[in-house]
């Protein structure tokens, strides 16, 4: 996808798919759809994006594109509509940061002293 110039998958993706995830729990919670469900997250047509960084956060120069044209990432089970959806899909979210080079995984988690990871959304 090209905005503005620039070439690549947004670097707020993550946000996105979290934000949807918890539109979607309030759906099925309203239809009286109960867990467990399964989150299966698919990029296609991906293989020569890679995704943006944002220009103040410190990590690799270039990102590497995804290289498949269909790249599944790892399923999640939701075992509880209460539960955090952003720790739930932290896995998937990291696979495909990994993915494209990001070593640390997804710029929207942090580690916290204890080694608990909290869920915090990189503002720009």
């Amino acid at each position: 996808m090209e905005r503005n110039g620039r070439h690549g998958i947004a670097w707020f993706i993550d946000k996105e798919i979290v934000s949807l995830m918890d539109r979607l729990r309030e759906m099925y919670h309203t239809a009286d759809i109960y867990p467990p469900l399964y989150v299966y997250i698919t990029i296609i047509d991906g293989a020569n994006y890679p995704i943006e960084k944002p220009q103040r956060v410190v990590g690799p120069d270039t990102t590497r594109p995804i290289n498949e044209n269909v790249f599944q990432l790892k399923r999640v089970k939701i075992e509880d509509l209460d539960s955090n959806i952003a720790l739930a899909l932290r896995e998937p979210l990291y696979q495909l940061w990994n993915r494209i080079g990001w070593r640390n995984g997804s710029i929207h988690y942090s580690k916290n002293e204890d080694g608990s990871i909290e869920w915090e959304p990189y503002e720009s």
